[in-house]
């Protein structure tokens, strides 16, 4: 955690970086040392927002061997995680831009909102809007979120094969 706080002091504090002006806010454009910093610490969202997916469905495919109250400690746990990445990503999205995939080196930050919790799902939509007409956020991950923030109804999106 400090390791967090200690990235994002650096981000904030030592770079430099361009910005523009939209209708609506300014995005800063990450400096080369921004970019490796913001890389480094969305990967440890990611890594955080998957730790205790990970171990709760383990535990629940062994659920007669396991006590409730460890599943339900680790889904407390999660539910804090995806709070605290949500807000992060939130910052950082309103600074810089959504960090997509073509961005952030594959970086899947998208889901860091798949997980995000209803209190914040009316500032991610519009946020999200903002992003992809803006051409920030691809039209998958974009999609991905919706499907989320839609109460996770039917495919995220919809393929179509053309023969």
């Amino acid at each position: 955690m400090r390791l967090i706080v200690i990235i994002i002091l650096l981000i904030t504090s030592c770079t430099t970086s361009s910005k523009f002006q939209t209708k609506t806010q300014t995005i800063r454009i990450p400096s080369k040392f921004q970019i490796e910093n913001l890389q480094t610490e969305l990967l440890e969202m990611i890594k955080l927002d998957q730790l205790y997916r990970q171990q709760i469905v383990e535990l629940k495919e062994n659920a007669s061997k396991v006590d409730s109250s460890l599943i339900d400690s680790l889904l407390s746990q999660q539910k804090t995680m995806d709070t605290l990445n949500t807000v992060k990503l939130l910052e950082i999205s309103k600074r810089f831009g959504f960090p997509n995939t073509t961005r952030f080196k594959g970086i899947p930050a998208f889901l860091i909102f798949q997980h995000s919790p209803t209190q914040y799902f009316p500032e991610i939509n519009e946020l999200i809007e903002r992003e992809y007409n803006a051409e920030r956020l691809p039209p998958m991950e974009y999609e991905m979120i919706k499907w989320h923030l839609n109460g996770r109804q039917g495919t995220p999106f919809k393929i179509s094969i053309d023969q």
